[in-house]
């Protein structure tokens, strides 16, 4: 599926509480930072984003890696289904990675070895 530009921006301003003329603008930015500059975004790419404007907005350098562990929690419950809770998970340890954060840190908040992290991060597996 597919979400424009314009909804995201409007979904991100009522969650985060932004203006939306700055919902916009991060929604461009990270946008062309996931190589997708122009056109309706992917849900993958719409959680990217949402997961990167949330560690922007908490400059706290251990949110990245509470948004792993809420992931991993979501994927381990039936709260979400099997499919949107990995593709959450996953992207919550490509952006802590992005982010900088250390891989032996992440693999411990998403209960997970190193080489997994790797691997999740290169899209091997």
């Amino acid at each position: 599926m597919t979400i424009t530009r314009e909804a995201l921006a409007a979904d991100l301003a009522a969650r985060h509480d932004l203006d939306e003329t700055a919902a916009v603008e991060a929604v461009t930015i990270y946008a062309e930072q996931l190589g997708a500059p122009d056109g309706d975004l992917t849900d993958t790419d719409a959680e990217h984003i949402d997961l990167a404007l949330q560690a922007h907005l908490t400059h706290d350098t251990g949110r990245p890696l509470d948004v792993i562990t809420e992931a991993t929690e979501a994927k381990r419950s039936a709260d979400e289904t099997a499919a949107d809770a990995d593709r959450t998970w996953r992207a919550a340890i490509r952006n802590a990675l992005a982010d900088g954060q250390r891989v032996v840190d992440v693999a411990e908040a998403a209960g997970i070895s190193r080489e997994r992290v790797y691997q999740i991060r290169d899209g091997r597996r």
